[in-house]
């Protein structure tokens, strides 16, 4: 069986301390199961001349369900900081690892989302809150996925008269999730910068000459721009309206101070609420076709406000693009899908990568009520790791294959046979078709084996 280090432990003693009472003896355990009945006390041994405890200052220091708590916690926060400073992540394992689970508590962590993470239910109706609230989004990529699909493309239409097809240029999945985070940042920003003006009027440079010019705010709610001559006797020489200061056109004839507003609410007026795209099996699309140029976009450095910002102009609506500082890319993938092609190293260098692992102290929580039911689970749960573990080919990881805990966890016994049964054994042999499985004449008797330990 895998060695594996103890779930938790304090190397000080001062830390098994329950009220005024001080543990003398300590057991470390690497997985805890509930008693059916407690242990004599007649089958310590004794130390030396030392007597028998007396019964009332027995005691058990094993919050448990802290400790499982504590350990979720401790690793949605690892992620979660990974995230924030990456901005992409790819969430990877084998079937049944708790990839979905984990995605959601993250995606929600990353919003600054309270919960419990232990708490299924919860999490996963907080997921769907904030799906509504349009602060997640959630996509699968697919072979026949392409650039159109995720960024833009043209898109035919009939024309009105019934005849003839138009081209239109249609956003894909994530220029909308920019676009829109774009025009929700502005609306907050351009409340931060009418509330700073209403106190008194901002300098600038323009960016080309460094040509000063100042900005107040005037009765209309608009931005009134006093620059050259106009700036010693206090006249308005032009005014920029709210919306042309979203729309940010570099033809028009303002731009010059546009962009250097702009720039001012970016960086100076940020506003912090993020939002998550997940992206579910991205390994199945051809990422470097689906994100075209944008690849070099997702880069931490080069987004909006970033050290070295960068943006493109898209190539159908020919408009300038670049990504959002607040948006974050959570992907799954599945380590032992062989039929997709492998991830290149200009991908790969953009995404932080995190491995799930099947855990046996997720099968022990699950059945913490059903402890004879969870004994049944664990053995099948390490009979299966056996046998995958004895015919894996060399150049896959254990981690890579071992079929998740969820599969284990059932609500019956009768649950627990039909998972193996329709689930378990089935992946098993679709492991063996594909190769990563040496061929075993012993698969027979093991399933048999398995059965045997459900009865």
């Amino acid at each position: 069986m895998e060695k594996k280090d103890p779930i938790w432990f304090s190397e000080s003693l001062d830390e098994y301390v329950d009220d005024n009472k001080s543990a003398k003896i300590l057991f470390l355990s690497s997985r805890f199961e509930r008693l059916q009945t407690p242990i004599p006390i007649e089958l310590f041994k004794i130390y030396k001349d030392k007597g028998l405890p007396v019964r009332a200052h027995l005691g058990a220091f094993s919050d448990i369900e802290q400790i499982e708590i504590n350990i979720m916690a401790d690793r949605l926060e690892l992620l979660k900081q990974i995230l924030l400073q990456k901005k992409q992540i790819i969430l990877q394992g084998a079937p049944g690892t708790g990839k979905t689970y984990n995605t959601a508590a993250l995606a929600l962590s990353i919003l600054g989302i309270q919960f419990n993470p232990n708490d299924h239910n919860e999490i996963m109706k907080l997921y769907d809150e904030q799906r509504k609230n349009n602060c997640i989004f959630f996509t699968t990529f697919h072979q026949s996925m392409g650039y159109e699909d995720f960024v833009e493309g043209l898109k035919p239409e009939v024309a009105e008269n019934g005849k003839d097809v138009l081209y239109r240029v249609e956003d894909g999945i994530f220029k909308k999730i920019c676009s829109q985070k774009e025009k929700t940042d502005f609306e907050q920003q351009y409340q931060l910068l009418q509330n700073l003006l209403k106190k008194g009027e901002l300098r600038f440079e323009t960016k080309t000459d460094h040509s000063p010019f100042t900005v107040i705010l005037n009765s209309s709610g608009n931005l009134s721009i006093s620059s050259g001559k106009y700036l010693e006797n206090g006249s308005s020489a032009t005014s920029i309206t709210k919306e042309k200061l979203e729309k940010r056109d570099p033809g028009d004839k303002n731009s010059c101070y546009i962009e250097v507003i702009r720039d001012y609410m970016n960086k100076e007026l940020q506003v912090s609420k993020p939002c998550v795209l997940i992206i579910d099996e991205i390994n199945r699309g051809n990422i470097s076709k689906i994100f075209g140029e944008l690849i070099t976009l997702l880069e931490a450095d080069k987004r909006q406000n970033g050290e070295h910002p960068v943006s493109v102009i898209l190539p159908y609506s020919k408009k300038e693009f670049s990504v959002p500082s607040n948006i974050y890319i959570i992907g799954t993938m599945n380590t032992t899908d062989r039929s997709t092609g492998r991830i290149d190293y200009a991908v790969r260098r953009r995404f932080a990568f995190y491995t799930l692992e099947a855990d046996t102290e997720a099968i022990v929580s699950h059945y913490k009520e059903k402890v004879e039911l969870g004994e049944k689970a664990n053995q099948l749960f390490n009979a299966v790791r056996e046998f995958i573990s004895d015919n894996k080919t060399e150049d896959l990881e254990m981690d890579e294959l071992m079929v998740g805990h969820s599969y284990f966890m059932a609500s019956s016994a009768e649950e627990l046979r039909l998972k193996l049964d329709y689930e378990i054994i089935p992946l098993i042999k679709e492991y063996e078709k594909d190769g990563l499985l040496q061929p075993s004449d012993e698969l027979k008797d093991k399933i048999n084996e398995w059965e045997s330990l459900l009865d």
